[in-house]
């Protein structure tokens, strides 16, 4: 399936649920920075929360990436919908599931619902992208309706009482322009589905001349080389680069840009999203060639193992308290699907993410020869919403193929 502009689609977060049987504190107020499209700032608790994503998808990014393999996810639709499900958690479960998230000190459930709604529109762009988010809750019981009204309100959340999996996966399809088609093998047991999409579809500000791309060699991590479709321009843009690697960033048009992170032989540096945010910090405008291979990825996983990994226990056991939904629910699945389409043109993405519950419990540099960045071996990739600085992709890139 080729494409002539690279999307990135972030597909659902789901949430399916099931009933079990058996530092100072923020203000309490309204989270909401300077109101308006054009702001460029978040408020003081939404970028705390912004930077939460950064460290729980770094978290994750740990316990996922498997050297050789290709991998990615969506740290904002992943974030935004176990928000939503923190939401509705209370006592040691809402404890365990406000650290592996990495949620700050004071946020409790029902202010992570105030500032949900800054959180929707600051990756909303000004029409040269396409970011398109979408929450929603599917249910077959009756659940607490101040929850329901709150999620309507703050998470913008859709509603349905028909909950069957031809219904969600049909949604989710609608929502992430057919990227990402099925989320839901299996319906059986499960009561409430919680659900999050996330769609992105943009130009680079300098597209690649198709002409320029030639057949060159990738070596992977076990050193063995294949042949791959290597992009290639000669640009100015943010750049940084020291003893444990390089990074490039490069813009697409609508406020959204990729930093591409390339560790160097004997580098020490870790490839997370958190380290590509920290780097961002440090770059500076440079002349860069910049030779970085078209690639496709698809990826899905069961998150429940790494988030037990990082402390997120009780959300999976009988004992979880997610009475702020309805008593006696317990996460059984956190599903998480992916796929990225990046071209000369642009990028083309999905992410969807399901949690199963069920009963039972920068300064100008000086001016030299361009630099050569030459993503020839692994290499890990985030996509920003630059005035907020929210993760919405970040991937490994071990095997890049087009096909």
């Amino acid at each position: 399936m080729k494409k002539r502009n690279m999307t990135l689609a972030a597909l659902a977060l789901a949430i399916l649920m099931a009933i079990s049987t058996g530092a100072a504190p923020a203000a309490e107020g309204n989270c909401m920075g300077t109101a308006g499209p054009d702001k460029t700032t978040l408020s003081e608790p939404a970028q705390e929360l912004s930077d939460s994503l950064y460290q729980s998808g770094s978290a994750l990014f740990g316990k996922l990436h498997k050297k050789g393999k290709n991998m990615t996810i969506s740290p904002y639709s992943i974030g935004m919908a176990m928000n939503m499900v923190y939401c509705g958690a209370r006592g040691e479960t809402a404890e365990e599931m406000a650290k592996a998230l990495s949620l700050p000190e004071w946020a409790s459930p029902k202010r992570v619902m105030k500032c949900a709604p800054e959180m929707i529109k600051a990756v909303r762009t000004d029409g040269s992208a396409t970011i398109e988010t979408a929450n929603s809750i599917w249910t077959r019981i009756k659940v607490n309706d101040k929850y329901v009204s709150d999620c309507r309100k703050n998470f913008d959340a859709e509603v349905s009482d028909k909950l069957s999996k031809e219904a969600v996966n049909k949604w989710v399809s609608k929502k992430t322009h057919e990227k990402i088609k099925e989320i839901i093998e299996d319906d059986r047991g499960i009561e409430v589905i919680l659900v999050n999409a996330v769609y992105f579809n943009g130009k680079w500000a300098k597209e690649f001349r198709k002409e320029n791309t030639r057949k060159r060699d990738f070596t992977k991590s076990d050193g063995s080389k294949i042949k791959v479709d290597m992009m290639n321009q000669r640009s100015s843009t943010l750049y940084y680069e020291d003893d444990d690697c390089q990074m490039v960033t490069l813009p697409y048009k609508g406020g959204v840009s990729m930093s591409v992170l390339l560790p160097k032989e004997g580098g020490t540096v870790a490839p997370t999203p958190e380290s590509v945010k920290r780097l961002r910090g440090k770059s500076y405008m440079e002349d860069v060639i910049v030779l970085l291979p078209k690639f496709k990825a698809e990826y899905s996983t069961d998150l429940k193992d790494a988030f037990e990994s990082l402390g997120m226990k009780k959300a999976f056991s009988a004992d979880a308290d997610f009475s702020g939904i309805r008593k006696g629910l317990c996460i059984s699945k956190v599903i998480h699907k992916t796929m990225v389409d990046v071209n000369e043109s642009g990028t083309e993405a999905a992410a969807a993410t399901a949690v199963t519950m069920r009963l039972g419990g920068a300064a100008l540099g000086p001016q030299r020869q361009p630099k050569i960045f030459s993503a020839d071996r692994p290499f890990l990739f985030v996509i920003t919403e630059d005035k907020s600085g929210i993760p919405l992709f970040a991937g490994a890139v071990e095997s890049p193929e087009y096909k």
